[in-house]
């Protein structure tokens, strides 16, 4: 599931991505890249323990089509 949230000068995507994981099970850690200019993406963890992903797009660098 992927939620899309429109604000006045931002898109917001989020999206799961796995239900709490073992901690440290394997001595791995979560790590993000950004693959595009000018997006900032993020994990997060919410109060259960379950991991997100966010990205953020400038309304500015969609195309109207």
């Amino acid at each position: 599931m992927c939620w899309l949230i429109i604000g006045e000068h931002a898109l917001l995507v989020e999206a799961f991505v796995m239900r709490r994981p073992d901690e440290n099970r394997s001595g791995s850690t979560i790590s993000c890249c950004n693959a595009i200019p000018n997006v900032r993406s993020c994990f997060s963890v919410d109060s259960s323990g379950d991991v997100y992903l966010s990205d953020g797009f400038s309304l500015h660098a969609l195309a109207e089509e």
